[in-house]
């Protein structure tokens, strides 16, 4: 779109959502060419997502394409039907900028705030962690992340303590949130993965935003592929994933595991699962919709 005049309309299209479909539809949503999706989750059974087209890709491509994705999630989620609310047309007015009044600095924990590249964070007792929105999961509004950050911190608390130096792993990067962070509270090493290209990317250029590029060693690949390991492993993945590779990620820990992305009618079994062996639960955090826990490894 960078080498064409901008629209002199755009579509402004409205999804109700629910945590088992937002991200799919988010993911889809900037997939198909809107520059951001503002997600509105004050509602604990519903996101709204609203995002925004060209006249031509919505009519011509986008509309079509989405309605038989909400009716594969339908499908697959027939009590939490997801649905195009609206779908209207405004003026260019500028749009671009409006739309980014809907991002607040976020702070998180003891020591983090996540903000958007537009904002400047005055609180100098915080480490910035400054994410593009919407290019990948995981820009600090969701509960998963937030959870995350909150635990990792406590891990690295628990580390710095006892004066060891630590290095983290970040299974499932999306945006690079939680390798950021990871890096500005002091690991002498990371590493982020992920298998989506498209999430890469968007970490890479996250990574650079926060001047951390250097000291993040970022791949595409899956957690099987991964042999060093790490003091402190994170994984904010979905239910399924986690199990698949709940033995991968406990024999990549050397002290923490963090563990999230977990609705919380599937987190007791999962927890359990986790728990086998020599495993044991450090700490828990439950927040709308989901869980996430800290567990110490040998």
């Amino acid at each position: 779109m960078t080498d064409r005049t901008p629209p002199s309309e755009w579509v402004c299209v409205t999804v109700a959502a629910t945590p088992e479909t937002g991200d799919a539809i988010s993911d889809f949503l900037i997939g198909h060419g809107s520059i951001g999706v503002v997600v509105d989750d004050s509602d604990p059974a519903e996101d709204i997502l609203t995002a925004y087209f060209p006249v031509d890709d919505w009519e011509n491509r986008v509309r079509s394409e989405l309605d038989r994705l909400l009716e594969d999630l339908a499908e697959l989620f027939p009590e939490h039907s997801p649905r195009v609310l609206e779908a209207v047309r405004q003026p260019n007015e500028n749009w671009a900028v409006a739309w980014k009044d809907n991002f607040t600095s976020v702070p998180i924990g003891r020591s983090l705030v996540v903000t958007p590249p537009w904002l400047e964070v005055t609180d100098i007792e915080r480490h910035v962690i400054v994410i593009e929105p919407g290019e990948a999961f995981g820009t600090g509004t969701h509960e998963t992340t937030r959870a995350c950050l909150v635990l990792l911190e406590k891990a690295v608390d628990l580390l710095v303590e006892q004066g060891e130096p630590f290095r983290v792993l970040d299974a499932g990067c999306g945006s690079g949130i939680l390798a950021i962070a990871a890096a500005l509270l002091g690991a002498s090493e990371v590493t982020a993965i992920d298998n989506d290209p498209v999430a890469v990317a968007s970490a890479r250029k996250n990574l650079e935003l926060n001047r951390v590029e250097h000291r993040v060693r970022l791949t595409c690949q899956g957690v099987d592929a991964v042999r060093d390991r790490h003091e402190i492993v994170v994984a904010n993945l979905d239910p399924m994933t986690l199990r698949r590779h709940r033995a991968a990620l406990v024999d990549l820990t050397l002290r923490y595991l963090i563990i999230s992305g977990i609705p919380l009618d599937q987190w007791s079994p999962l927890r359990d699962l986790f728990l086998e062996g020599s495993v044991r639960l450090v700490a828990e955090v439950s927040e709308a919709e989901w869980a996430a826990a800290l567990f110490k490894v040998n």
